[in-house]
């Protein structure tokens, strides 16, 4: 409760857009779109388009847990590991900044693809195996700083004949643990993505409501809060500004918490080519049910995301990491 209380209190002094607030929070309003269009496209036009923008999505539902199994899907709690697993530690700066540390990330998830495989209808995961996902609580580092490599890990193991449940280590967080169930749902991209992704000329004055009509006209879904939505795959719930193209420039090198870089026509439309590479692979919303209480920032999410190609070599050594809130 302690490094629950003192991790809550932190975030708040040092999070951009949960107290201080750099320039980074308002990307979505300064930021130019990387891919401009030639021409602007007329509300019909995009609406035309946008059934093939649909991409499917795996629901992750959690509720209260009374214990789960070992190798059953769940969120917190102590994660159920292969032998010789080594719990994973991160090399960075402290929740001050004020100097070099190394702590233990939190266990945050682990799904059995076996439960999840019926509703990945695309069938980007493996079938069978146990994906962990692993997280820095203690500082909840925002993403969008090359230094912040490393403060999230994500493992698969494909044998889940021989795991067992091991305890955190002694100065390590412990989430909540929270039972998971799995649906199918059709994925579009929220009206931040679509707005900074592609020029449209809308009819009308509110063209978030008009698009979120289109959407669910095709099947599609927004959850009422999307800080507290957790899905595998699809498009990400957003809060803030698109997250892909940070994933791009952040895990090689370039810092964006003042906004991106300037950029040529070229060199924009470069840097959308690369980030169609990067995909969603885990959002995690806050938790709030009762006693059960997991928050990023102020009501905010995680973004675990990853380039398709390592993703399909099963290679997720460079998972990258977004942290938005409110």
């Amino acid at each position: 409760m302690k490094k629950t209380i003192l991790a809550l209190l932190l975030a708040m002094l040092i999070l951009p857009g949960c107290g201080s607030v750099p320039a980074h929070f308002f990307d979505i309003i300064i930021r130019t779109p990387s891919s401009p269009q030639e021409e602007t496209m007329t509300q019909q036009e995009f609406f035309d388009m946008l059934p093939s923008l649909a991409k499917n999505a795996v629901a992750v539902n959690h509720t209260k847990s009374d214990g789960t199994a070992v190798g059953q899907s769940k969120f917190g709690g102590s994660p159920d590991l292969p032998a010789g697993f080594d719990w994973p530690v991160y090399h960075g700066m402290g929740a001050l900044d004020e100097e070099k540390e190394t702590r233990p990330l939190t266990f945050m998830a682990q799904f059995n693809l076996a439960e999840v495989h019926p509703h990945d209808t695309d069938s980007l995961l493996p079938a069978s195996g146990m994906l962990y996902f692993f997280y820095d609580m203690e500082t909840m580092h925002w993403g969008y700083d090359p230094d912040d490599r490393g403060c999230c890990r994500v493992y698969y193991y494909e044998d889940t004949a021989s795991l067992s449940r091991i305890s955190a280590p002694d100065d390590c967080m412990v989430l909540p643990e929270r039972a998971l169930s799995f649906g199918s749902q059709v994925s579009y991209p929220c009206f931040t993505e679509i707005k900074q992704k592609y020029r449209v000329a809308w009819d009308d004055n509110s063209p978030w409501d008009v698009y979120d009509e289109a959407v669910r006209s095709l099947g599609g879904t927004f959850p009422e809060n999307a800080g507290m939505n957790s899905q595998l795959l699809g498009y990400p719930e957003l809060l803030q500004n698109a997250i892909l193209e940070e994933c791009e420039l952040a895990s090689t090198g370039t810092y964006t918490g003042s906004g991106f870089p300037e950029m040529s026509d070229e060199e924009r439309a470069d840097l959308a080519r690369r980030s169609e590479e990067w995909i969603l692979l885990f959002q995690m919303g806050s938790v709030l049910d009762g006693e059960d209480e997991i928050m990023f920032g102020d009501l905010g999410s995680i973004f675990f995301c990853i380039r398709r190609e390592e993703l399909a070599k099963l290679d997720f050594d460079n998972v990258w990491l977004i942290l938005q809130c409110g």
